[in-house]
C-alpha cells in the first residue's frame, strides 16, 4: 500500500485543486455579472410629468 505521506500529499493536492476551482468559478461569475448590462426593470422609473 501507499505510505502515509503519499496519501497526505494526494489529499492536500485535491484540496488545493478544489479551492482553486471555487476561486476560478467565483471570478467567472463575478465578471459575468459585472459585464451584464442592467435591464430596464433594475432602474427606477422616470417620473417626469
Amino acid at each position: 500500500m501507499f505510505d502515509d505521506w503519499v496519501t497526505a500529499t494526494l489529499v492536500a493536492f485535491g484540496v488545493l485543486v478544489a479551492v482553486g476551482g471555487v476561486i476560478a468559478y467565483l471570478r467567472v461569475v463575478s465578471a459575468a455579472s459585472s459585464e451584464r448590462p442592467s435591464s430596464p426593470e433594475d432602474e427606477p422609473p422616470d417620473n417626469k410629468e
